[in-house]
């Protein structure tokens, strides 16, 4: 009776092991293919399902080839530095042989809900104009969430872990003196987190992006979160995301202080950095990090992406630190930058509260391209221009974004006449402030010569073609209104008379 037992093993062990034809392909090819099942997010169509975990369960051939791919996803995934299951999925991936060599981007973040969270909402009388209700002028969230959402949200606060604790209770929320004993428990979890950090990050060794997302949710707190918006959208009530991007602002401070700490100490070699900054202008980055750790970050990094949110208010425990100028000698690879939050004069409020601007007489990074996003300002000042020619010797693309009341014929006539700036292509895109087309700007629009603006690069792109055709019927010769024939025949006789 054993022998047809065999038998049957032995069948279902040939069944198990069969080869089909696509096994048969080389396995670097086959690991290519299997690599497209991954994809980018922005490529997929909407509702497709993609599951690279069920390609690897096909069989053991499919696992073998399937890490790339594995690894090319985790870079969608944002490792929360303040979550323990995050953190400790992120230590397990560094440590596996066959993945952690396939993982080239990571993504990271801070979670964080405030206590403000959802918000005091005002107690708006619908009936009387939206007027205020004299004897209740505001709501609670324990009046008008039910009391499950309540105690669900009062549960996730007391009883949410996080690694720790010491070096996240310095919210925003509360402020304490530098020297206390609370200070030194803070920086001592501090520097748990950054050697962690530094030990993981160190194990990547292909680890070549980084990007830091701020004001970001935790994971286990959405399905909590998506609940709340809905009842509280069932009574007509928005989360007030002012009474806690405020306070998260603070804890991302905190949280890119750690990463680029820890990225230090690992002694990363980065290609891209993606990170909020506090404060930014032109070469000059203002931020609660020391300058020399961000020094040593910024070494390797060809592409770097500062987000400046000077405009936020927050409060924490860091000491403001002396600013680092991006330099040759500072970043030294540096040859894309992309700035968002950019202001293109140093006197604008937001940057004259942060920092004091000197003007940089050291050459400037070997810069490719400059992108220029958000921010702006009215008037360029001579810092900004200086900025430029800093990196004249090797900047070819300038982007633009910039507000429709930009001065920025300033710009083209100093693009124009600078014999330190060359550029192959200028790209000025223009946030068009009116609803439609035909609605006409204002009289004092700035229109610089169109013969500057030709000779501000080798080639100039207006975006968007709404913005473009403006400019064109304003460089358009204007023809003198012809006068009316009576009146010429009357000119005409008094003259012969």
């Amino acid at each position: 009776m054993a022998k047809p037992k065999a038998k049957k093993a032995a069948e279902a062990s040939e069944t198990d092991n069969a080869q089909g034809p696509i096994t048969e392909l080389p396995r670097e090819l086959l690991t290519q293919i299997i690599s497209y099942i991954s994809g980018k997010a922005s490529d997929r169509p909407e509702g497709e399902n993609r599951d690279i975990e069920n390609v690897r369960l096909v069989c053991r051939g499919f696992k073998d080839c399937a890490w790339q791919a594995l690894g090319e996803r985790l870079q969608l995934t944002n490792f929360d530095l303040r979550s323990i299951k995050s953190m400790s999925n992120l230590k397990a991936i560094s440590k596996s042989a066959e993945l952690a060599p396939f993982v080239a981007s990571l993504q990271c973040c801070v979670g964080y809900v405030s206590n403000l969270y959802p918000g005091i909402q005002p107690n708006l009388d619908w009936d009387d104009e939206f007027a205020f209700n004299e004897e209740d002028e505001f709501r609670y969230p324990e009046e008008y969430l039910d009391d499950e959402l309540f105690g669900r949200l009062c549960c996730y606060r007391h009883h949410t872990r996080v690694w720790f604790d010491d070096a996240w209770d310095w919210t925003p929320c509360t402020e304490h003196s530098t020297d206390s004993l609370q200070s030194y428990a803070s920086d001592a979890s501090k520097g748990s987190i950054i050697a962690i950090l530094a030990q993981t990050l160190k194990k990547f060794e292909n680890l070549r992006a980084v990007k830091y997302n701020a004001f970001q949710m935790p994971v286990s707190f959405r399905k909590l979160h998506n609940d709340i918006v809905d009842s509280m959208a069932a009574e007509d009530m928005d989360i007030l995301e002012e009474s806690y991007e405020d306070d998260a602002a603070g804890v991302d401070i905190l949280g890119v202080d750690i990463l680029l700490r820890g990225l230090a100490a690992g002694d990363v070699a980065l290609k891209t950095l993606s990170i909020p900054v506090p404060a930014m202008f032109c070469q000059t980055v203002a931020t609660y990090t020391d300058s020399s750790v961000l020094q040593k970050v910024l070494k390797s990094v060809e592409d770097f992406n500062p987000r400046s949110f000077c405009d936020r208010q927050f409060s924490h425990h860091l000491n403001k630190t002396k600013e680092l100028v991006l330099s040759a000698s500072e970043a030294p690879n540096l040859r894309n930058l992309e700035w968002e939050g950019w202001h293109a004069s140093a006197k604008h409020w937001s940057i004259k509260d942060w920092m004091t601007i000197k003007t940089s007489k050291s050459a400037g990074p070997p810069l490719h391209s400059l992108h220029l996003y958000g921010g702006g300002g009215d008037v360029f000042d001579d810092n900004f221009f200086a900025f430029l020619s800093s990196v004249g010797t090797t900047l070819k693309l300038l982007k633009i974004l910039m507000p429709f009341a930009m001065h920025w014929d300033e710009l083209i006539s100093f693009l124009a006449t600078s014999e330190d700036v060359s550029l192959d292509k200028l790209v000025v895109t223009c946030k068009w402030p009116f609803n439609r087309p035909e609605h006409m700007p204002r009289t004092d629009f700035r229109v610089p010569p169109k013969h500057l603006v030709s000779q501000a690069a080798q080639e100039v792109v207006l975006e968007p073609d709404v913005f473009k055709n403006f400019m064109e019927t304003k460089w358009a010769p204007k023809t003198p209104a012809s006068r009316p024939k009576g009146k010429a025949k009357k000119v005409a006789k008094g003259r012969s008379k």
